[in-house]
């Protein structure tokens, strides 16, 4: 399934469509159940949390409407599920309350949810111009949850390989979108997760 097909399931989910949301769930479930698994190490946790970014795109499925890049919208909804579960988990101090006034996407303003929303745009559009063979590990790994062993047996590659393709990505991805600030660290954040 590509990006059309996710937009023409976003509109069908965002009329209520129950069915649609199912395709969506199943095809990214594992995926954000992977990416909640290596923040809190903790099964149960990302089982409770992978339900939550769920309920949270179906409670607030009219704003699909306006999502033109589902995984970048997701991943957003994601981090703040992720971010305000691991909050409730540590004190915050310095750094995390750093971390906290950028995390929170929907304590920004509506300048700054425009802002980032552009920005993700463009990280995607960043993506796609990735080499393909670069393009197909990123994607498999950040956007599909894959660990480097489960992508090298995937495509024929070594884990080192896979590893290095990663980091190559995200060197690429920091390096075009140099110049946007925090806000360019929290898609980071967002996408660097844990190698």
């Amino acid at each position: 399934m590509g990006q059309y097909h996710d937009t023409k399931l976003t509109q069908q989910i965002a009329d209520g469509d129950q069915r649609a949301f199912k395709q969506i769930y199943e095809r990214y479930a594992p995926a954000m159940f992977n990416n909640a698994f290596r923040f809190t190490k903790h099964h149960e946790r990302a089982k409770d949390l992978t339900q939550d970014i769920f309920f949270r795109i179906w409670t607030n499925r009219e704003k699909l409407r306006e999502v033109e890049h589902f995984e970048a919208y997701l991943y957003v909804v994601a981090r703040n599920c992720i971010f305000n579960d691991l909050k409730k988990q540590l004190p915050l101090n310095g750094s995390g309350e750093f971390l906290e006034s950028f995390l929170l996407y929907e304590d920004t303003t509506p300048l700054e949810q425009a802002e980032t929303r552009d920005l993700e745009k463009r990280l995607m559009e960043t993506i796609a111009g990735l080499p393909a063979q670069m393009q197909t590990v990123f994607r498999l790994s950040r956007f599909e949850g894959l660990t480097h062993a489960q992508i090298a047996a995937k495509l024929g590659i070594s884990e080192n390989t896979s590893k290095s393709y990663v980091v190559r990505a995200l060197i690429a991805i920091r390096r075009q979108l140099s110049g946007q600030g925090e806000q360019l660290l929290v898609l980071l954040l967002a996408l660097w997760k844990l190698r």
